[in-house]
């Protein structure tokens, strides 16, 4: 080969490029990776940008918790007075005209009974005179007949029995020689229910005008309370559709409960109906739904048989209460 064909082959090839460590193939994938980064990265914003609008949306705390109904709102009685009375708190959850005296009827046998258990041991016996079965209404009794104390409480409470809470009141005057309507309104004077007034031992109207005890629903709630925590045995057979005690000589008394709302009522504990023709539906009771938290409901004026759907819908409305706290 002459000089001038080595010079023609060395000028086709050309001159070489600076190699810097960088081909094509690199800018190649640095390229992708940018590309996968920037995707990641607006991906990131969309969903930053997207929490952002949720939250902004979200109500605030207040707006969405639901406005909690009074249950006690909805509720109409046909009592003239009522209340509701949380015992363990002291406090009055509900109230209708609940400080104006009215004729209590044989709710005033539970003071009867209270009294006289100041006097009389609960196995103390006590014998039945001809004075008490003069009262009004005949439940069984008899002259000269032998029952304990605690036996004569369940009959006289349950069936509110007139002639049982005669025969009570004779048995705590025999010991204390105190008139027994005097003791009554002593020991409600010291536990502080001025609202309180006892004529007789059964709470019978003593004429077509005048009762034979009067009360607010409120004192009356606050007895039923205190016998609750001081001598809860005295109502506890008040619990029972029917009951049935014997004398010391084995013959047996029944008593039918004259509470026709007990099946509706959770966790009773015990109570009292009243009613005379000054008086008219009375209900009077004290329930624990199961919380270690009682409560009385106490009726007053409402008709013979309003006091039991009214007592119902306060019970109702009361456990509705005690979820909603």
């Amino acid at each position: 080969m002459d000089k001038s064909s080595q010079n023609n082959t060395n000028e086709n090839k050309g001159p070489r490029p600076v190699s810097n460590g960088v081909n094509s193939k690199s800018f190649e994938n640095l390229s992708e990776k940018q590309i996968i980064l920037s995707l990641w990265g607006i991906l990131v914003l969309l969903l930053f940008l997207l929490l952002i609008s949720l939250f902004s949306q979200q109500p605030k705390i207040s707006e969405t918790l639901p406005y909690v109904k009074n249950p006690f709102d909805s509720v109409s009685v046909e009592a003239r007075s009522a209340i509701v009375f949380d015992i363990r708190n002291q406090k009055i959850i509900y109230a209708k005209d609940d400080q104006a005296p009215r004729p209590l009827a044989s709710i005033a046998k539970l003071m009867t009974t209270l009294v006289a258990s100041k006097e009389l041991n609960k196995d103390s016996i006590i014998t039945i005179t001809r004075k008490d079965i003069g009262s009004e209404g005949d439940s069984g009794l008899r002259i000269g007949e032998k029952i304990s104390f605690q036996k004569i409480i369940d009959f006289t409470l349950t069936g509110s029995s007139n002639d049982g809470a005669s025969a009570i009141a004779t048995a705590a005057v025999a010991v204390s020689n105190k008139n027994f309507s005097n003791s009554m309104n002593t020991l409600a004077r010291e536990i502080g229910l001025n609202g309180l007034l006892f004529e007789n031992s059964t709470g019978l109207d003593g004429d077509s005008v005048n009762a034979g005890s009067y009360g607010t629903a409120r004192d009356v709630a606050k007895l039923l309370a205190y016998i609750v925590k001081e001598d809860p045995s005295l109502i506890s057979a008040t619990r029972y559709q029917n009951i049935s005690v014997e004398s010391e000589k084995g013959v047996r008394h029944n008593a039918k409960n004259t509470n026709n709302a007990l099946p509706f009522i959770p966790g009773l504990i015990g109570g009292k109906t009243g009613y005379t023709l000054l008086s008219q539906g009375n209900l009077a009771i004290a329930f624990d739904p199961g919380l270690g938290s009682p409560y009385t409901i106490v009726v007053l004026g409402s008709s013979e048989e309003g006091r039991f759907e009214d007592v119902k819908k306060l019970v109702g409305a009361t456990l509705l209460y005690i979820e909603q706290r």
